[in-house]
């Protein structure tokens, strides 16, 4: 009986806006479905070996040479390789974090139309799998031209420049809200 009461006391001084009471409903479902579309069978083993696959196919376009690849099933990792360079490509790799993060950003964002919604979660995860392909091609020829810079690259400079290009993202998306005044109700 103590923790209705002070629950009750809190949600009195507490008082949200519509917009504010939308935008943690959003990131309250966002939190629940992360889990959930990482448990499907064969999703994150999908986005991987898109990037293994549309990564294989830049190097080929890019260099002229066209690198192996094979899939490892008790890692679930690709392996893309050549004579002098080998990259591996797991679950991190594959972007499927990144996606659902700016997207679920996106969604969670009140005051905003779905179509505005539909069509920058879209352009948004079009752009992120581009950005993506285009990092493990790139970590493929630092791997193979300056292999003692790989892991400044790989942990550092194409993170920066991958959440960058996010950020960018969410910024474009909510300009035309910063002059908007939200209204209380």
């Amino acid at each position: 009986m103590i923790f209705k009461g002070v629950s009750t006391q809190i949600l009195k001084e507490v008082s949200l806006s519509k917009a504010q009471r939308n935008f943690l409903f959003f990131v309250l479902i966002s939190l629940i479905i992360f889990p959930v579309l990482n448990s499907i069978d064969g999703l994150n083993d999908f986005f991987t070996h898109l990037a293994a696959t549309g990564s294989r196919y830049l190097i080929e376009l890019f260099s002229g040479v066209k690198p192996w690849g094979y899939y490892n099933p008790l890692k679930s990792t690709y392996h893309v390789f050549d004579s002098r360079a080998h990259v591996l490509i797991g679950e991190p790799c594959n972007g499927l974090d990144l996606f659902y993060l700016c997207v679920a950003f996106i969604i969670a964002i009140p005051n905003v139309s779905w179509q505005r919604k539909l069509i920058f979660s879209t352009s948004g995860f079009l752009i992120l799998f581009i950005s993506n392909l285009l990092r493990v091609t790139a970590l493929f020829f630092v791997a193979r031209n300056m292999p003692d810079w790989f892991d400044t690259f790989h942990k550092t400079i194409f993170q920066l420049l991958v959440y960058g290009i996010m950020f960018a993202i969410w910024i474009i998306y909510l300009k035309p809200l910063s002059g908007k005044k939200t209204q209380k109700e």
